[in-house]
């Protein structure tokens, strides 16, 4: 495996499967700097309400981000795949 470390949570409901993936490296890194935001900003981030804070926003950011290192052309291939299997089964 690569630096990149992933974590898999899986949510079975109503065929639905979850699965997160995290650079573990990247959330440590982005959730200090979020708890430095907080100090800035007056908050304690050790007060129970905004210990995980800097983790979730973390997190957050790679999920809303996670599109931007996505390989093209396999989503490509995939995508043009899936709609000749869906063709050929219908």
């Amino acid at each position: 495996m690569d630096s990149k470390t992933q974590k898999f949570t899986e949510e079975e409901n109503e065929g639905y499967l979850k699965i997160d993936r995290y650079n573990e490296e990247k959330i440590a890194s982005i959730a200090g700097h979020y708890k430095d935001i907080l100090q800035k900003l007056g908050e304690d981030p050790e007060r129970e309400g905004l210990i995980k804070t800097p983790e979730r926003v973390a997190k957050a950011l790679q999920y809303l981000t996670h599109g931007y290192d996505t390989n093209r052309k396999r989503f490509f291939v995939l995508r043009c795949l899936k709609k000749t299997i869906v063709r050929w089964l219908w």
